[in-house]
């Protein structure tokens, strides 16, 4: 089995604007099966709703609900819970200003996976693997 955490720019392009992923995360989401798991934190979702609300993407919130509610019937996709635990846990990521993507790259850490993201901060900072 193939795990990986995926940041929110790349979930949202996969879906929505394809062409703007590298061959390398396109085929990782594309060739997702059923030994494999993607998993999405819940900050990845506030931002992808961010994103919709700010019309830094042209989709409207009921069509990103939608794309939703169909991964959460895939078992390919776990949208992940965020505790208290992660959270205090996470403020050990120092590497790492924004809170969010601190919690998001908590998840990859945790979980010890791959993080599917193109965020330089996040890639420089060294606490886990990238993908792009």
């Amino acid at each position: 089995m193939t795990t990986y955490v995926t940041d929110t720019h790349p979930l949202l392009w996969y879906f929505f604007m394809p062409d703007k992923l590298p061959p390398i995360v396109l085929n990782i989401f594309d060739n997702l099966g059923v030994e494999d798991l993607l998993i999405v934190p819940p900050l990845v979702i506030a931002e992808m709703v961010m994103v919709v609300e700010k019309q830094r993407i042209k989709i409207t919130l009921d069509e990103l609900r939608t794309v939703l509610e169909d991964l959460a019937r895939d078992a390919t996709y776990l949208f992940a819970n965020l505790t208290r635990e992660d959270v205090l846990a996470s403020a050990a990521l120092t590497a790492i200003p924004d809170i969010f993507d601190r919690l998001i790259v908590y998840e990859a850490y945790k979980h010890n996976v791959p993080l599917i993201t193109r965020d330089e901060i996040i890639t420089k900072s060294g606490l886990v693997r990238t993908i792009w």
